[in-house]
């Protein structure tokens, strides 16, 4: 897409790895601590314990898979389309059914960036108040190189850009 007499060329973001990293070692501390402690414990109840594992051993093994395949965010003169790490079929979100990008606090979970849908884009749902109500209908994973409000900054003037063409 053009604007003006440029441009507007395609633009892939990564997720950081390094950060990855950093989320994979957390997950396995409280793994391998759980389990040592329920190896030492004394006490029966060790229900806590398990818990612990049963939750961080898979985020620990998700944070590995995105270590080899990472989250990637492209974004051309259409729109955004969000790749990598889960995601198995990615999907376009064109520049004009969205109204922007914004960045939102999650109760105890740290900041998102988060995008609101144009009116009339996507039909009301019971799951699209709720999330709306947290801050967004629709949000980007964490991770990025850049923090939340760089992203959002970077992600708006892109879109302007975008969109002027």
């Amino acid at each position: 897409m053009r604007y003006g007499t440029k441009t507007v060329e395609p633009l892939v973001i990564r997720a950081s790895r390094g950060k990855t990293l950093l989320m994979l070692l957390a997950s396995l501390v409280f793994v391998l601590g759980s389990a040592f402690m329920i190896y030492v414990s004394k006490d029966d109840d060790t229900t806590v314990l398990w818990l612990c594992m049963a939750f961080f051993g898979p985020c620990a093994l998700v944070f590995a898979w995105l270590l080899v395949r990472p989250q990637m965010l492209v974004l051309n003169g259409q729109g955004f389309i969000l790749g990598g790490g889960l995601v198995r079929s990615p999907k376009l979100v064109r520049w004009q059914d969205i109204e922007g990008f914004h960045v939102y606090d999650l109760p105890k979970a740290g900041e998102m960036i988060g995008y609101n849908f144009a009116p009339g884009v996507k039909k009301s749902s019971v799951m699209r108040s709720i999330t709306k109500s947290l801050g967004a209908e629709a949000a980007l994973p964490k991770g990025w190189p850049f923090s939340p409000e760089e992203m959002a900054v970077l992600l708006n003037e892109y879109r302007r850009r975008a969109m002027a063409g």
